[in-house]
């Protein structure tokens, strides 16, 4: 279970692994982490249960970061979530 400031590793995309903080915790809503190889962007994530499916919700809060490396991201989480949720 994560815990409000410790670290570890996550292996988000096959050979891609980062270090992460949980930064707070809300039982049933989500997590949210500070990702330090996007310069300690804020990463809030979400999965619940909504009338039958499944709904991920992911935001991310990153400030003086090329856009260009944060679009990267972007594609890089959504693909693998499709994959995960089979989309």
């Amino acid at each position: 279970m994560f815990a409000p400031g410790v670290d570890y590793s996550l292996e988000t995309v096959p050979g891609e692994t980062s270090t992460r903080r949980v930064e707070f915790v809300r039982d049933s809503r989500g997590v949210c982490f500070t990702v330090h190889v996007l310069n300690d962007a804020l990463l809030w994530v979400a999965v619940k249960g909504v009338r039958g499916s499944i709904e991920v919700q992911a935001w991310l809060s990153a400030f003086s970061f090329p856009p260009s490396q944060l679009e990267a991201f972007d594609k890089k989480w959504e693909q693998r979530l499709r994959e995960i949720f089979q989309e």
